[in-house]
């Protein structure tokens, strides 16, 4: 019969395992991530080799790393950042983008409204040092009127104001632009709050940390009025962006020129790239919108056409870097800032940018309106009945004939004018 066969140890059976998978190149393995990064295969199959090799902890000592991750991928966003304080496990996985991936697959990532609003003014009986701050930062008194970001939760119906940036505590630039992409926040350009001049300045919010940065300033001149939008995934000419794109086009400079040139920033490598070939036709006023691999860029006037909105919209194919006209694509005659929710129709010659019903919800919002997209089919209305009135917000399913508008109740100290907005999942 010969002598007994020698049983191997589990923890050289996990390693036999990973090793026939691998191959010996796991021995160079350093992190998780590393390893995430090198099988390219996503998180649950990182954290089951990685298990494996006997190298780590649990997530959650006396819980399988499935179940561990079911409960983490239900952390609420504003406790990320305690969450990758408490163990070097727990920071890989919250620095890990499949993290925020698992999140958005299972339903589980928080969709919010980040609104650039004006901090309003405090009604009639607040204490009389916040009375003055605020009338002086709402434009009610002297100086001009302070912006900030103001996150609101539709789904936990909460309200929530971030900090400025460090050298911006007195409000961000008015009429900056906000995009968001992975799971970061950014605000390009607008004009300085108290120069008043325009402005090339670019700020990153990372929500995993809660922190602002300072992005490389904006290439070219200081536009103002320009259309903005971000790819969470996509190549610029054969490059990709890990961290997200950010694409610019259009506006004006300082003096008062419509352009036609367009920018592409890199937000994990914070670089800028020029787009290379410019737009048919100076656009001031326009808006951005990614459509598929295309940016858009929606409506806009020439030099010599102040206030006469264009019918079309140019997109940009963001892997062969040209530019297409697309003729009728907006109803000519109004502004498209802060309207636009996407494109239907296809990306052909009979492509249409959809917007919300102007005359939806019996008209509660003609004044000041600013409209968010949430998703694919939910839009966050802001504004007022009429000049003066309160402002008001809905909630709109734009899946439904003519749209069902639902009010949602906006505190007193979130109530002031909303200029601009994006959506961003977390």
């Amino acid at each position: 019969m010969g002598p007994p066969k020698e049983e191997k140890p589990v923890a050289s059976v996990n390693r036999w395992l990973v090793e026939e998978s691998l191959g010996r190149e796991y021995e160079t393995l350093r992190s998780f991530e590393e390893l995430r990064n090198r099988q390219g295969k996503g998180l649950r199959f990182a954290l089951f080799f990685w298990n494996r090799m006997g190298e780590h902890r649990p997530i959650i000592p006396d819980l399988p790393d499935d179940v561990a991750l079911e409960c983490l991928i239900r952390v609420p966003h504003a406790c990320l950042a305690d969450m990758g304080a408490v163990s070097r496990r727990w920071r890989e996985l919250v620095d890990s983008p499949d993290f925020y991936g698992e999140r958005k697959l299972k339903g589980t990532a928080d969709a919010l409204a980040c609104l650039v609003q004006q901090r309003a003014v405090p009604a009639v009986g607040a204490p009389a040092e916040e009375a003055g701050a605020n009338r002086k930062s709402a434009g009610g008194g002297r100086g001009p009127p302070v912006y900030g970001i103001t996150l609101f939760d539709p789904r936990r119906g909460s309200w929530e104001r971030l900090p400025h940036p460090d050298d911006h505590q007195g409000g961000l630039p008015l009429f900056c632009q906000c995009v968001s992409v992975a799971g970061k926040l950014v605000i390009l350009g607008g004009w300085d709050c108290v120069t008043w001049e325009a402005t090339r300045r670019v700020y990153i919010y990372d929500f995993k940390t809660r922190r602002w940065t300072k992005g490389k300033d904006m290439p070219g001149p200081a536009r103002s009025f320009f259309a903005a939008a971000a790819a969470e995934s996509t190549t610029s000419g054969g490059r990709g962006g890990r961290g997200g794109l950010v694409f610019v086009a259009g506006g004006h400079d300082e003096s008062k020129n419509a352009l036609r040139t367009g920018a592409v920033y890199d937000v994990g490598r914070d670089e800028w790239e020029d787009l290379g070939v410019a737009m048919e036709e100076e656009r001031d006023e326009c808006e951005g919108l990614m459509v598929g691999k295309e940016f858009w860029v929606v409506s806009g006037y020439g030099t010599e056409g102040q206030g006469r909105f264009r019918e079309s919209a140019e997109a940009f194919d963001t892997e062969t870097r040209r530019w297409r006209c697309v003729d009728g694509a907006w109803a000519g005659g109004s502004c498209p800032r802060s309207s636009c929710l996407g494109v239907a129709g296809g990306d052909g010659g009979n492509a249409k940018v959809v917007c919300v019903d102007a005359e939806g919800g019996n008209g509660a919002v003609k004044m000041g309106r600013c409209v968010v997209g949430m998703g694919v089919s939910g839009a966050l209305v802001t504004g007022s009945a009429y000049e003066g009135a309160p402002a008001v917000c809905y909630l709109v399913d734009v899946g439904k004939q003519g749209g069902a508008w639902k009010q949602v109740e906006m505190p007193a100290e979130f109530s002031g004018f909303v200029q601009s907005g994006c959506f961003v999942e977390i």
